[in-house]
């Protein structure tokens, strides 16, 4: 519908042996679709949740306690006396 002079390219009864046509323009929609979903990915996280991070941040400075730290225990390798 968007671009018609394709549309040939994705009908079966239209074109005799068109596999290579239509493989072909597969992929270029693939590619096209990945690097517009990249594309979309950076401009959501660049302009909308890096501010919501800075945001968390700058809130959560005063909040944040001293907590004492865990020791791990050694793993005891002595059998029970029986």
């Amino acid at each position: 519908r968007l671009l018609p002079q394709f549309a040939a390219f994705t009908r079966n009864d239209s074109m005799v042996n068109n596999t290579d046509r239509t493989f072909g323009f597969l992929c270029l929609r693939f590619v096209i679709a990945g690097a517009l979903s990249v594309l979309v990915a950076w401009t959501s996280r660049h302009y909308y949740e890096e501010p919501f991070l800075r945001l968390k941040d700058r809130l959560s400075k005063g909040s944040v306690k001293a907590v004492a730290p865990v020791r791990a225990t050694q793993p005891s390798y002595e059998q029970p006396a029986a």
